[in-house]
């Protein structure tokens, strides 16, 4: 691998054998330009070293995570919920987190039927600012018991939490709250969304 500044290499990592590597280190300046070359793959530490500079990505990462429903206790299977599926995928690049997700619920438990939906989970927690509330998307349900056709989910990420509220566009005014009731417990979501994160 090279680090090049124009046709300048400043630094050359020559691999030989899987422990076999040499590694000439200078200094790069940050120019208009500054090209990296060749380069197939970038490693980020396990842990996060945070940096103050807004200019410098400090944090890459990929991973899964598991989506499930709860009611206000935020437990998203200790209340004898049951899911078909449950599948979440993540990337995080610096501090913003891209997720998608689905779930198939069989059960409710013993949930609060008459409390909002809650989608829990999430891989991080949501940056800890007074409003900066973040949205996902539902690509597709099945299975609900929304009260009119046409009415349609939508979830609000709560900041410094790592869940989503979930709302239903059911009035002229805007959305309310939708409930377990009109979730169903044989809810089919699929969803995608970002988030900004202190993580």
């Amino acid at each position: 691998m090279k680090i090049r500044e124009g046709a300048i290499d400043h630094a050359q990592i020559d691999g030989v054998g899987s422990n076999d590597h040499h590694a000439e280190s200078h200094a790069l300046s940050s120019h208009t330009g500054t090209t990296l070359a060749n380069i197939t793959e970038v490693n980020f530490a396990d842990t996060q070293d945070p940096s103050a500079d807004v200019n410098t990505l400090d944090d890459y990462e990929e991973g899964t995570w598991t989506p499930g429903i709860a009611d206000a206790s935020l437990d998203g299977s200790g209340e004898g919920q049951s899911y078909n599926h449950q599948v979440g995928r993540y990337t995080k690049i610096g501090n913003r987190v891209f997720f998608s997700g689905s779930f198939k619920s069989t059960s409710l438990g013993t949930l609060t039927v008459g409390n909002g939906g809650e989608l829990v989970g999430l891989p991080f927690t949501a940056i800890n600012v007074s409003q900066a509330f973040n949205s996902l998307v539902f690509e597709g349900a099945e299975g609900l018991a929304l009260g009119t056709a046409g009415d349609s989910i939508t979830g609000i990420i709560i900041p410094n939490t790592s869940y989503a509220t979930l709302r239903v566009w059911d009035a002229t005014t805007g959305v309310t709250v939708v409930t377990l009731t009109e979730l169903s417990a044989d809810m089919n979501l699929r969803f995608s969304g970002h988030f900004e994160t202190d993580s």
